[in-house]
């Protein structure tokens, strides 16, 4: 055993080669190779920031001075980029800031409107939506306009700066109050109004106008004028705002010094004139000019009848109004319900009605008065009315002439087979001439006022024919027109 390890022992040290200094070689060998970590190498370059700090506090060496001067290079080479953008900036918009100021606008209106136009003030607003505002224009000491606003987008604005050209939106036009003059005015400047706008300005809307001369036309009303792509001006539309159905005008505009035409249609809307109860639909057309106002033709429908006729007025030294009304199959009993909640009819069966029938009427119209209001505030309404099938519900008037029934809720039924009488209306008030109603052998007749709160007043002469002995008996008439009282 000892000389088989020793034999290999020997074996072994002649296959080794032997070291560089002859040490005999062993199984270990010791490395003296560095391989640094990553903190190895953090450490490495901050040891290299801190040997160049003190060259760039210094500014010394070649490797300060050139780090100083690479920066400062940058820095104006950014600076000059900056500075041309500003500079080309304002080369580009310059021109078109100046051609928006409010001396240079109003005399593009002047020479467009050919009458002095003069804006107070204009300016770039950003509170809500750009646009710009021009405030205080004044057209020849005739139209005033507190604020006009032309809305623009950032896209739109740097088009224009790339085309050196104004692109312009919808225009807003603040609240406006029209007299008669003043509007056949605007609708004769019109068209060059839109000339004098950019051409992507398409559209121009008056949020809130009024008419002081138009009692047929009462309220606020929303204005839209749009551009003609042939034509300066192609329609204007007016749509009557905080009303709970719809009225809307359509105005064809002419040629210049011809009169200009429009259409009006309304769905449950309750006229300024005539019951208060609104028309199920009403629709008229006809033709407005300085000193014309026609209505050809208007139709209304309402729960208790249908109304249509025509309407003009005309100015010479004052407006002179005419007109007619043709009143067809008035449901006298639905009329009287519609009233009762406008008189506040507290108490009162709302399902009954005092009177029955069916009604027609053929009406003319006249007024006159120093302006288009006036004349229509002051007009009168007369023409003979006739009752079909006419019932005096509530009270047997043969039997409160002869007893002294003076209520028209005792009950009771008169039925006339013929009733007619003459009406007249106007400032708030109707009046019944000449009433003529007939009742068998018993005949009624008399005049009654009805006031604008419904309140009657008034008297019958009741005649009981020469079949009775019994002299005519005079009655009064009281109350109102829902629960009217007869008393001798």
């Amino acid at each position: 055993m000892a000389y088989g390890g020793s034999g290999r022992s020997q074996m072994d040290n002649q296959r080794r080669s032997p070291s560089w200094d002859g040490a005999p070689l062993t199984d270990f060998a010791i490395t003296t190779v560095n391989v640094p970590d990553r903190l190895d190498m953090q450490e490495v370059r901050a040891r290299e920031s801190q040997d160049l700090e003190p060259s760039r506090s210094r500014g010394g060496g070649p490797l300060g001075g050139g780090f100083v001067a690479g920066v400062w290079l940058r820095r104006l080479l950014v600076a000059g980029i900056f500075g041309s953008l500003i500079f080309f900036a304002y080369t580009q918009v310059s021109p078109i800031l100046d051609g928006l100021a409010a001396d240079r606008i109003a005399d593009r209106l002047t020479k467009s409107l050919g009458q002095r136009v003069t804006v107070a003030d204009s300016r770039l607003e950003f509170s809500r939506s750009p646009r710009l505002a021009l405030k205080g224009i004044d057209v020849a000491g005739k139209l005033q306009i507190d604020d006009v606003g032309l809305r623009f987008n950032y896209e739109e604005v740097l088009r224009a700066i790339r085309g050196r050209s104004r692109a312009w939106g919808e225009v807003e036009v603040g609240p406006l109050n029209l007299t008669h003059d003043q509007a056949m005015g605007l609708l004769d400047a019109l068209p060059k109004v839109l000339t004098a706008l950019p051409p992507s300005a398409s559209v121009l809307r008056a949020s809130s106008v009024s008419f002081s001369d138009y009692p047929l036309l009462p309220g606020r009303y929303e204005v839209v004028v749009r551009r003609g792509e042939s034509d300066p001006l192609a329609s204007i539309q007016m749509e009557m705002l905080d009303i709970e159905g719809e009225m809307r005008v359509q105005i064809m505009p002419r040629g210049p010094g011809e009169p200009i035409e429009f259409s009006l249609k309304a769905l449950r809307w309750k006229a300024p004139i005539g019951p208060n109860a609104p028309w199920t639909d009403l629709v008229a057309s006809g033709q407005v000019s300085p000193d014309l106002l026609l209505v050809d033709r208007y139709v209304g429908s309402s729960f208790y009848g249908v109304t249509q006729g025509l309407l003009v007025a005309a100015r010479d030294v004052e407006w002179a109004l005419t007109g007619t009304a043709q009143v067809i199959n008035i449901n006298l009993e639905q009329l009287f319900r519609g009233l009762r909640p406008a008189a506040g009819g507290a108490g009162l069966d709302p399902s009954r009605s005092p009177f029955a029938g069916s009604a027609s009427m053929n009406l003319v119209i006249s007024g006159r008065g120093p302006t288009l209001g006036r004349a229509v505030d002051f007009a009168t309404v007369t023409g003979p009315l006739e009752v079909r099938y006419a019932q005096l519900i509530g009270i047997n008037l043969g039997l409160a002439a002869k007893q002294g029934v003076t209520s028209s809720g005792g009950g009771g039924l008169t039925r006339f087979t013929d009733l007619d009488a003459t009406v007249s209306a106007s400032r708030g008030q109707v009046r019944l001439t000449n009433i003529r109603g007939r009742a068998g052998a018993m005949a009624a007749s008399g005049d009654v006022v009805v006031n604008d709160d419904l309140s009657i007043s008034g008297a019958l002469r009741v005649d009981f024919g020469m079949s009775r002995v019994l002299a005519p008996i005079n009655l009064r008439v009281r109350g109102t027109a829902l629960q009217p009282l007869f008393t001798p």
